[in-house]
């Protein structure tokens, strides 16, 4: 795995975050359930372990939230390396920033707090006529955790750690 060996050569730093929360609607009224997280969640499992999940940088917002033209080799920010449901029924990634020119981008906007993770899927959507929230379905798979701005989210920003010998990502953010 001569790739992943490169990709751990060029990281500038590892980043955690809560990315998805699961039965609260999001931004734009999105329900996601806990049991179609945690299906999607295990099912990039392998992608996680053999560090072939990779992201970018969200580049503009539409009427649906933030959009990308998806990761690929010219805009890769960064690989996961972990991603699971907590107690609390939010999902957390941790992700390797990569030394490329979207990762050197995430990594400074990391140390100014202005962006943070979020989950990028697929699957068909249903609204709930009682809620009036469109409620992901069981189709529901995660195709890369990306980084966006942080305008949108309402959860609590996390902490920033960084590999002691990482000087771009050094300073705390807490």
């Amino acid at each position: 795995m001569l790739y992943a060996r490169a990709l751990d050569a060029c990281n500038l730093g590892t980043f955690q975050d809560v990315c998805l929360r699961t039965d609260l609607p999001n931004y734009i009224g999105r329900v996601y359930p806990r049991a179609v997280v945690e299906s999607a969640v295990k099912k990039v499992q392998e992608r996680i372990s053999n560090r072939t999940l990779y992201g970018g940088l969200l580049t503009e917002k539409g009427e649906e939230g933030w959009t990308t033209t998806g990761a690929s080799l010219g805009n890769l920010s960064h690989v996961v390396t972990n991603l699971h449901l907590d107690e609390n029924g939010d999902v957390i990634a941790a992700v390797d920033i990569l030394n490329t020119k979207d990762g050197i981008v995430v990594a400074s906007l990391l140390a100014s707090k202005s962006v943070g993770l979020f989950t990028r899927g697929i699957g068909s959507i249903v609204k709930d006529e009682e809620t009036g929230h469109m409620v992901v379905q069981p189709d529901f798979e995660i195709q890369s955790v990306d980084f966006c701005l942080m305008e949108k989210k309402t959860w609590p920003q996390p902490e920033l750690r960084c590999q002691p010998e990482t000087p771009v990502l050094s300073a705390s953010t807490g």
